[in-house]
């Protein structure tokens, strides 16, 4: 086909709207006369069709491919959704000939969600019909698997070899096949590595904040009494909580049997004795509550002091700063919306001016403190959710490509389900940290559980035929 012919087809209806690259002219010199009319008539219909129809032709198309899908996986052949791919657009144009390649690629893509062109539609196409009408140099091999990148390579070979290309142009043909396969990869590695590096930038985020916050100067002392101050009322809970059991009864009583009198056993004496040592550990218990409360006591004066040596030293602005930069890291985590911090910020603010001048000032000041005592417990508790996530995310995609690689089976699939299910209730949020990454596990384990239950109910199909034979 020359490019006289090339030019009357397009000159006759089919708009372009860029000017073509010599890869599009050589895309579309592969096409008989015939073919470039129909396409280029196809695409001028396509405009004027209502997308109602064009969405019904699309969902027509899809349910011939799951038959097709059906089909082929009862092979047990495919190991991958490229391979697979691949044979159901084969198994497609055998069982239903001719359709709009487009929504051949749409409904392919969606089904096995691989990246296959619209080239690569069209050349499994034409090498299909070529075979149906025993017009191939080597006929295809059923039972192999074949990639998008060995059917570019018997394109090259069976139709662009018959065009009697030179040899330097089959090579350079190869090549380019080679560099498309080369760049899907790369965008594809690329957009992982994307996904990887966004939850890494928010944890140096959220780290680079918290180290502000330790190495605050103004806010050490204080935060570091407040600490000490919390351990400390812990305890004194747990006292409390011993001494009223004690009281109400609730402590393990002696049982009968060892209250009755036994032979040669002196039982008032020991009775006694027992009456003494829970006495004593009665009086052990509350004074080591009126200890803790003394502690108590003694780290709210320190508390206080601190306060006033942070207001003296000009140090509240680094406690609006500090806890600024905890609600920023709140937010990168979503566990704070925007306007929340807003809101909390413009409080603060006006807390600090309504006690300006007055005794409650030093209060609010310390209230403040405590705040971001509390915040950066929160952004703390944040951060380790999301270390574990990123631990999470390196054992999963370890698992995944091994598992993926040699075939998705019964036990492979349940392994990487049971982890998932843990990953979802240990780590809540990685389904939002990594988005693609858990989508593309999901279809995964979805396509491998219709596979599995389809060659098992095709072997259960064999074994009814077996026994009515």
């Amino acid at each position: 086909m020359n490019d006289k012919l090339l030019k009357n087809n397009l000159s006759k209806g089919f708009r372009v709207t860029e000017e073509l690259t010599q890869e599009q002219m050589a895309e579309w010199a592969y096409l008989s006369e015939d073919e470039q009319m129909l396409t280029a008539s196809g695409i001028r219909k396509g405009e004027e069709n209502e997308p109602q129809t064009r969405n019904k032709d699309i969902d027509d198309t899809r349910d011939k491919i799951l038959d097709c899908r059906e089909a082929i996986e009862n092979t047990g052949l495919f190991k991958s959704n490229e391979t697979s791919a691949v044979a159901c657009v084969r198994e497609f144009y055998t069982a239903y000939g001719t359709d709009d390649d487009s929504k051949v690629q749409e409904a392919i893509n969606d089904i096995y969600k691989t990246n296959m062109s619209l080239r690569d539609v069209t050349e499994i196409k034409e090498l299909t019909l070529r075979e149906m009408n025993m017009d191939l140099k080597e006929d295809f091999d059923n039972g192999k698997e074949y990639t998008i990148r060995d059917i570019n390579k018997k394109f090259a070979y069976e139709v662009t070899g018959a065009a009697n290309l030179s040899k330097d142009a089959q090579q350079a043909v190869e090549i380019l096949g080679e560099k498309e396969l080369l760049d899907t990869r790369i965008r594809e590695r690329q957009a992982e590595l994307d996904e990887f590096k966004s939850p890494k930038a928010k944890r140096e985020f959220v780290k680079d904040r918290l180290d502000g916050v330790e190495k605050n100067e103004s806010l050490k002392e204080s935060l570091q009494i407040l600490k000490e101050k919390e351990k400390i009322e812990e305890q004194i809970k747990t006292k409390e909580e011993q001494i009223s059991k004690k009281e109400k009864g609730e402590e393990k009583e002696p049982s009968p049997e060892q209250n009755e009198p036994q032979p040669g056993r002196e039982n008032s004496a020991e009775q006694e004795d027992w009456n003494k040592r829970a006495d004593e550990l009665e009086m052990q218990h509350e004074k080591e509550l009126e200890d803790l409360k003394d502690k108590q006591s003694k780290l709210e004066a320190n508390f206080q002091k601190s306060i006033d040596n942070l207001m003296n030293s000009d140090g509240i602005n680094g406690i609006i700063t500090a806890l600024q930069e905890m609600d920023r890291s709140l937010e990168m985590m979503l566990k704070q919306g925007k306007e929340e911090s807003i809101a909390k910020d413009r409080q603060r603010q006006e807390k600090l001016d309504l006690a300006f001048d007055s005794p409650k000032f030093k209060e609010a000041v310390g209230d403040l403190v405590k705040e971001v005592y509390t915040q950066r417990k929160k952004v703390k508790g944040g951060f380790k959710e999301m270390e574990n996530e990123r631990a999470n995310y390196a054992k999963l995609q370890t698992t995944y490509e091994k598992e993926t690689k040699k075939g998705l089976d019964v036990k492979g699939y349940e392994k990487l389900k049971k982890m998932m299910g843990d990953i979802e209730k240990e780590t809540p949020n990685f389904k939002d940290s990594y988005p693609k990454f858990y989508q593309k596990v999901n279809d995964t384990l979805v396509q491998a559980k219709d596979k599995i239950l389809n060659k098992a109910k095709g072997q259960e199909n064999e074994n009814d035929r077996g026994r009515s034979l």
